[in-house]
């Protein structure tokens, strides 16, 4: 795992973090999912300094105890981080539960450089099977449980938009940001899957990449007509 940097580091360099709070987000994906959210920066114009991207190449490996225990060690490094999330998929790991049971268990007390003292929110993003099941919310609601990534990307392939669908795509967010929104957007229908799950027992398919946008949209004080406005709606 590279060295993780130290706010002292960025101190150095003379940045100067904004009011609203520091984000560190640590992906197991080492394309797809950072592009992603680079793309979801930018749109939400969120400043460099206050949000950083940790890609597996850079954690030390695709495992989800792996990118959990690189996102401690990031923190460890620089505890003015206020939020700290490990975006991670089920897929075919083996250590995916106890990943998630590590970051709901571990707390991550800021230090003394904090701009607010206390602890830093520490949460879990997870997919199951994996991030390709929040793409194909755009497209459509369900609740079949797909066994892999593959059998998912199979399926979001067969909508038009996402035929020549490929991972490490640098577009990905900007193709279909107009379908976040509305009655038939990604994160209505993510809800309602979350609800399906909670009325039959299940634990899969879901996901909580809609949380973390949605977190990040609360942070960059963005409301929800607002960004229909720019980005469009999939009513």
């Amino acid at each position: 795992m590279r060295a993780p940097q130290s706010s002292a580091s960025l101190k150095r360099k003379g940045a100067k973090r904004k009011s609203y709070d520091r984000v560190l987000i640590v992906c197991e994906g080492e394309k797809t999912e950072p592009h992603y959210l680079r793309e979801v920066q930018k749109a939400l114009s969120l400043s460099a300094t206050n949000f950083r991207i940790v890609d597996c190449k850079e954690a030390g490996g695709t495992a989800p105890q792996t990118i959990v225990e690189a996102a401690i060690a990031q923190f460890a490094a620089d505890r003015d981080y206020d939020r700290v999330y490990c975006v991670i998929d089920r897929d075919g790991h083996t250590t995916f539960d106890a990943a998630v049971d590590r970051v709901r268990s571990k707390k991550l007390r800021k230090g003394p450089e904090a701009a607010t003292p206390g602890f830093a929110t520490f949460e879990v993003i997870r997919s199951l099977p994996c991030f390709e099941f929040w793409i194909l919310l755009h497209y459509e609601f369900t609740t079949h449980a797909y066994t892999n990534s593959g059998a998912t990307i199979r399926r979001l392939k067969t909508h038009a938009e996402m035929a020549a669908y490929e991972k490490a795509n640098t577009t990905l967010f900007s193709r279909t940001r107009h379908r976040l929104f509305g009655r038939n957007g990604a994160f209505a229908r993510s809800r309602q899957v979350h609800a399906a799950c909670e009325r039959d027992g299940a634990t899969a398919p879901l996901t909580d990449i809609d949380k973390l946008l949605r977190d990040l949209i609360s942070i960059a004080n963005k409301t929800e007509k607002e960004l229909v406005n720019l980005w469009g709606s999939a009513d």
